[in-house]
């Protein structure tokens, strides 16, 4: 288990592959784009209800590179000691409106699953969202 400065050590790895995954946001616009057009032009029968699932997979799979970029900002913030975790996290329950986790200050080791969490999303929402736009354009008889 590390201890917090090996996780503080490791921010920049983490916001590099951050940044990667802005690209994953041009695939999800792209499959999003595709399948909501397939569900307008062609979505007939069985087609249809894959496009209109992998259109909403796209549009998860966009919603979470969003979340990603942010958390990339934010590990930007507390790697360059601009601000304190304890204040970045009081500030995010004001700007949220929320209690965080029991009033308890989270550990680097929480912050990095929760960005694991969201990348496993992230490839589970594009992969659903591909294969179901590319089912929607096999079944509806698109030739690609």
């Amino acid at each position: 288990m590390w201890d917090e400065d090996e996780y503080r050590q490791a921010i920049p790895v983490l916001t590099a592959f951050l940044r990667s995954t802005r690209l994953l946001g041009g695939i999800a616009a792209l499959t999003a784009l595709l399948a909501g057009a397939g569900s307008l032009w062609r979505g007939q029968g069985v087609a249809c209800p894959l496009f209109v699932v992998g259109f909403l997979a796209s549009l998860y799979g966009l919603w979470l590179v969003w979340r990603l970029q942010l958390d990339r900002a934010f590990f930007v913030l507390l790697a360059t000691g601009k601000v304190s975790p304890e204040v970045f996290d009081h500030s995010l329950t004001l700007l949220l409106g929320r209690d965080g986790l029991s009033g308890q200050p989270r550990t680097m080791a929480s912050r990095w699953r929760g960005v694991r969490a969201l990348i496993f999303r992230l490839f589970c929402a594009l992969g659903g969202g591909v294969v179901c736009t590319a089912a929607g354009l096999l079944v509806s008889g698109w030739s690609v």
